[in-house]
């Protein structure tokens, strides 16, 4: 429909100014950053985040790595794909649903090349807290380290979606928590490293909600 490209085409060019002035005024906290260090020392990583709160992320992100998204090639997706870039980062269109060799071989590249890759592990449509077995894949058979990194805000909205989206009360605290890095041993069941990342992964999250006092995860 025309009246939804046009909104689209609104939305993509309000996307990264919109959010440069909405992080602009939260008041950032980061923590556990030197747990990742020689991590990020020795190589790309495959950094993991939670699909409903990775909205302030790449303001946190060291500048001085680059790293590649994991985006739906959907239209909602494009229009992700493209605030995205206007802030600086890079994407790779994919999907685990669908053509996961081709997304799966591209992330592979990526990390060959020396740079890191970010994935949504309970995208893109859940559960919420459900981590898919990409990214654990993706480290057993490279051999890179998964970096969880989370957030939250003292203040904010969740939204009635599927995964609870978190959006952050302008002006809000927002606590940012890198979490262990972990290399995946390739003989390691899969269920059994999906249990183990979510644990990882919401102790990280626990651990930014009481950042901000408790606020809800």
């Amino acid at each position: 429909m025309p009246g939804t490209d046009v909104g689209r085409r609104l939305l993509t060019a309000m996307g990264a100014p919109l959010l440069r002035a909405w992080a602009g005024s939260l008041r950032f906290h980061e923590a556990g950053r030197a747990r990742v260090t020689s991590a990020f020392e020795r190589g790309p990583v495959i950094t993991v985040f939670w699909h409903n709160r990775f909205l302030m992320l790449p303001f946190i992100y060291p500048n001085d790595r680059r790293i590649g998204v994991l985006i739906s090639p959907s239209a909602d997706g494009d229009i992700i794909a493209a605030t995205i870039e206007a802030l600086g980062r890079d994407t790779i269109r994919g999907s685990s649903r669908r053509d996961a060799g081709p997304a799966f071989d591209a992330l592979t590249n990526w990390l060959a090349e020396g740079r890191d890759v970010g994935i949504a592990v309970d995208g893109p449509l859940g559960p919420v807290y459900e981590p898919k077995t990409g990214a654990i894949r993706l480290s057993q058979h490279t051999g890179a380290p998964i970096v969880p990194l989370v957030y939250t805000t003292d203040r904010g909205l969740a939204l009635p979606t599927w995964d609870r989206f978190w959006l952050p009360a302008p002006g809000a605290c927002a606590a940012f928590v890198w979490g262990e890095p972990w290399v995946v041993p390739p003989d390691l069941a899969v269920d059994t490293a999906r249990t183990a990342l979510r644990s990882r992964m919401l102790s990280a999250l626990r651990e930014a909600c009481a950042c901000t006092g408790g606020s809800p995860c």
